[in-house]
């Protein structure tokens, strides 16, 4: 039992670190994200910002097509074994870019066929460059967290995000428009994936250049189920407003897009934690050491101590949220983003569960959970935006992503063998409600309710996990005390 908890809070502490580096990127690159969202809002008003949402939308969902889920395949093979790399790597690069040329022409043909001119179709044009370039470095992001490397992901993450920000704002400075930050936001990506280029070639290998066209059709074949999942996701997170643009004012589009940002400035927790765990969830079993059950349990529970508080202060918080990020103009989002706080927690969890199902499972089983989400999510928000315009795209997310959550959280309990409900999730839920309170009550001293709700949520948790799971608060506290001088490290033990 001693070999095996050692063996687990190896994998835990390994986990934590990766997590912890690629959180810190995704801090600093969010936060230079938002920043430059925040003053190309003020600049350019809801409309301009209703195009730049609409264009990253509409792209998002039809360069899927490019990846073809190769990406997703690549990730799960070469975590099982690393020489898959060789037969893989160039290969899924070189289909991409054959890919790309039809694609982007059907994208551009698209947006002038629906009739959308001036800056929203100057926007999609100067765009496409940089979201291409994005999907040629998810292959080397692949690569990374198939590695455990997740600090290499993390570097090249920092350089694309705050390389943008930094051109966007001064370009908005010199009084150039959202056509000129979204052809900047080309520059940094060919920025980033400079750097994850030169990463992968200094710290992982390159992988050898084998370019078969021949084997692209077994390739394609082989990867088609992770196509098809990742174009119900797609859909699933890009629809909306693409939805929203067709039938309502551009401005409810640039409402739904401010709201739809503080949402995403959060998802990187989310995302830091399947890159720490996906390799694991290849690799481990119900019989190795550690367990996936145990894996898994840990990389939800971490999940929902660290966004259970977050959702909690957007909720509550909503108005001033919404007026301090975006100014006063913004302030009829508010109600967005009050009904996208409960979605930051539920993202989270559904990444981890399709992460852990399409490493172990055919994706075809994500396919069958995840095409019945996307119809009731189009279907609520033809019902509900007519009336409730960006509230009813909200809406319609937040009542999706719970029933995604419901079936995927099991589907995911089946596979690793069961789970422990209490201990994975009592603490950070009954301290999320406790937390709660007091916001609610200084809600009208929007710092005052900000300090007394992490004070409470942070006594809370800690008094409720020595009583529900003391085990995992020892890791911790072994954890962090690894990192303290030994005089400081003895006295916490």
């Amino acid at each position: 039992m001693a070999d095996a908890a050692s063996a687990g809070d190896r994998a835990g502490r390994r986990a934590l670190r990766n997590t912890g580096v690629r959180a810190a990127a995704e801090i600093v690159g969010k936060l230079s994200t938002f920043l430059l969202f925040a003053v190309l809002a003020r600049e350019v008003g809801q409309e301009g910002i209703g195009a730049f949402v609409f264009a990253f939308a509409f792209l998002g969902l039809g360069m899927v097509p490019i990846a073809l889920g190769c990406d997703s395949y690549m990730l799960r093979e070469v975590a099982r074994d690393r020489a898959a790399a060789d037969r893989l790597f160039f290969n899924v690069i070189a289909l991409k870019l054959a890919m790309s040329v039809p694609v982007l022409a059907l994208c551009f043909a698209g947006v002038v066929l629906l009739g959308y001119e001036g800056r929203t179709r100057d926007v999609v044009l100067v765009l496409a460059a940089g979201l291409l370039l994005d999907l040629l470095g998810k292959s080397l992001n692949g690569m990374f967290n198939a590695t455990e490397r997740s600090d290499l992901l993390a570097k090249s993450l920092v350089v694309q995000r705050v390389s943008t920000a930094a051109l966007g704002i001064a370009a908005l400075a010199a009084g150039y428009g959202v056509v000129t930050v979204a052809g900047l936001y080309s520059v940094g990506s060919a920025l980033g994936y400079a750097v994850a280029v030169a990463s992968l070639r200094r710290h992982v290998g390159v992988p050898r250049r084998t370019v078969d066209p021949r084997g692209w059709r077994r390739l394609i074949a082989t990867s088609f189920p992770f196509a098809i999942q990742d174009v119900f996701t797609a859909m699933l997170f890009k629809l909306d407003a693409v939805i929203l643009s067709l039938i309502v004012a551009e401005a409810a589009v640039g409402r739904y897009g401010a709201a739809y940002r503080l949402l995403e400035s959060t998802m990187f927790i989310g995302w830091a934690l399947n890159g720490a765990f996906v390799a694991m969830f290849a690799y481990l079993g119900r019989e190795t050491d550690p367990t996936i059950g145990s894996v898994f349990q840990r990389s939800v529970k971490l999940a929902l101590v660290v966004l259970v508080p977050v959702a909690v202060i957007m909720g509550v918080l909503a108005e001033p949220i919404v007026r301090i990020a975006f100014g006063s103009d913004f302030q009829a989002a508010a109600g967005a983003v009050r009904l996208l706080a409960p979605v930051v927690v539920a993202l989270s969890l559904v990444t981890l569960c399709s992460s852990l199902i399409v490493t172990r499972r055919s994706p075809r089983t994500m396919i069958r959970i995840t095409a019945p989400m996307v119809a009731i999510n189009v279907a609520l928000n033809l019902a509900l935006i007519p009336s409730l315009e960006d509230r009813g795209a909200a809406l319609a997310m937040l009542v999706t992503e719970v029933l995604f959550v419901a079936v995927a959280i099991r589907v995911a309990a089946d596979e690793v063998g069961g789970l422990r409900w209490a201990p994975m999730v009592g603490a950070p839920l009954l301290a999320g409600a406790a937390m709660a309170l007091p916001m609610v009550l200084l809600a009208g001293i929007p710092f005052a309710a900000l300090a007394a709700g992490l004070l409470v949520y942070a006594v809370a948790f800690v008094l409720l996990e020595r009583a529900i799971c003391p085990s995992d608060l020892s890791f911790v506290a072994s954890t962090f005390g690894r990192f303290l001088p030994a005089r400081l490290a003895s006295r916490a033990g």
